[in-house]
């Protein structure tokens, strides 16, 4: 489809996105829509960038691997820096997650009267 006609980056977004969220169970129509994205990400739109990276953490592009999901991150960082809102949300909430599942199941001694030097 993108072949015929030289769609812009958004334009690709924008009808990737339709597609993809509105393909009714059709593979074809939802394989389109994430070229559309791919190329769109290629071409440096930062919105498609986080729905490419959310559909990688999500595994629906790919199966989910550690390396994956670093490489999905990054395309997230990507995103975020070039200050698309919805990926530095998604990023503070992914990390404020990984934080809590971290430190909250620790338990740490108090320390009543500070630090042992």
């Amino acid at each position: 489809m993108s072949e015929n006609i030289n769609f812009s980056a958004e334009q690709k977004r924008k009808l990737g996105k339709e597609y993809l969220l509105n393909c009714n169970g059709d593979y074809e129509k939802k394989k389109v829509g994430v070229k559309l994205l791919l190329e769109a990400h290629a071409e440096k739109d930062y919105e498609a960038t986080y729905i490419v990276s959310r559909l990688m953490l999500d595994g629906v592009l790919v199966p989910r691997s550690e390396m994956q999901d670093n490489h999905a991150l990054q395309l997230m960082q990507s995103a975020a820096n070039s200050g698309f809102l919805q990926a530095r949300a998604y990023l503070n909430a992914y990390c404020t997650a990984r934080y809590n599942q971290s430190f909250n199941s620790q338990t740490f001694e108090e320390v009543p009267e500070g630090p042992y030097i």
